[in-house]
Order: C-alpha cells, then sequence, then structure tokens
C-alpha cells in the first residue's frame, strides 16, 4: 500500500466483505488492490474476476493476506505513537 488512504480503503472493504455486503465489483477491487501490492497473482485475480469455481479460495486467500498487512499496518501506527 502507497499511503493511509490505500489501508483505510483496504480496511473499509474488508470490512465490507466480512459483512457480506460488498458488491462483487467491491471484492474485485479488493482482490485487485492485493495483486497490484504482488500479494496475489494475477492468475488468481483472473480466476476470481471470472467467478471461477476457485473464486471463495481466492476470496479467502485474500482477506487472510490483507488482514495481516492492516494488522502490520495497525501495529506500526500503535508503535510511532
Amino acid at each position: 500500500m502507497k499511503n493511509e488512504n490505500d489501508y483505510q480503503k483496504l480496511l473499509a472493504l474488508r470490512d465490507k466483505i466480512n459483512n457480506k455486503s460488498a458488491t462483487f465489483e467491491e471484492q474485485k477491487e479488493y482482490v485487485r488492490m492485493l495483486t497490484n501490492e504482488g500479494k496475489l497473482t494475477e492468475e488468481q485475480y483472473q480466476m476470481f474476476a471470472q467467478k471461477d469455481k476457485l473464486q471463495n479460495d481466492v476470496l479467502n486467500a485474500a482477506l487472510t493476506i490483507g488482514g495481516i498487512i492492516l494488522l502490520a499496518w495497525l501495529v506500526g501506527k500503535f508503535i510511532n505513537k
């Protein structure tokens, strides 16, 4: 993630996904953000975006990876205070 806004967006999208209120486009945006960061491959993104049979596996992996990234970001913010 490049800046605070990216982390905030990732967090907001993750919360919507976890609450089952995210649209498919929001889910794709979340997975795309992680793909752009090199955390998921383009192939994984394409499987997800095309509603491949492994779509739920890719989304679950993305939620886990995003959670780790967000946890590291929050810990860093806490330490810097």
